[in-house]
């Protein structure tokens, strides 16, 4: 029988004892890892496997020499890289978040805004545009970009393809992954191949 398996970000890793922190969205029976996380208890037994090799468990994010500032966007998915991602940044060094959620709860995951970061949250609830629509109507800083960019496969590279084609961001210096697609659960996700990602 095939084992089920999904991929997450980890958060947190200590040692003495061994653990780790994931984060998991709850969205009902919808998925084996919601309906795990709804009701894992200790003592509930899983097998993690990380990368064997460097990067394959996707497209890392790569922060090149002398960056001139950061974009970061994703939605709920991306939020826990997005953290992990902040944590690691030069305090110096400017970043523009957008972030596509449900509502204004989500908002509480991200640590206290920091000086040189600003934050736009997308409530769908509200009606509020999409992250391509977001980021097309503001102006972005001047300088070189690096933008980092996950979620649903289908905004990812819509709003990829709005940095690259109209923005006139090196592709390079997008780094992109679909998470997830709408209408297809991640087994289904693999029975179609590769998920769209890279730094090309």
């Amino acid at each position: 029988m095939r084992p089920v398996l999904r991929t997450y970000t980890v958060r947190g890793q200590r040692r003495d004892p061994d653990e780790i922190d994931i984060d998991i969205a709850v969205h009902g029976d919808l998925g084996p890892g919601s309906r795990w996380a709804a009701t894992a208890a200790p003592g509930d037994r899983v097998v993690v496997c990380g990368p064997a090799v460097e990067e394959a468990g996707g497209v890392e994010f790569r922060l090149p020499a002398d960056p001139g500032w950061v974009l970061l966007a994703g939605d709920e998915s991306a939020l826990p890289a997005i953290a992990a991602i902040l944590e690691e940044l030069p305090a110096h060094l400017p970043v523009r978040i957008f972030a596509e959620v449900d509502g204004p709860a989500e908002e509480a995951y991200l640590p206290a805004q920091r000086a040189g970061v600003e934050t736009v949250w997308l409530h769908r609830r509200s009606g509020a545009p999409g992250l391509t629509g977001a980021v097309r109507a503001t102006d972005l800083p001047d300088g070189r970009p690096y933008a980092w960019i996950a979620g649903e496969a289908a905004s990812v590279r819509e709003l990829r393809r709005h940095l690259v084609g109209e923005r006139g961001m090196d592709r390079r210096a997008v780094c992109f992954m679909g998470y997830w697609r709408a209408g297809r659960t991640e087994d289904q996700r693999a029975e179609d191949g590769p998920g769209e990602g890279g730094e090309d």
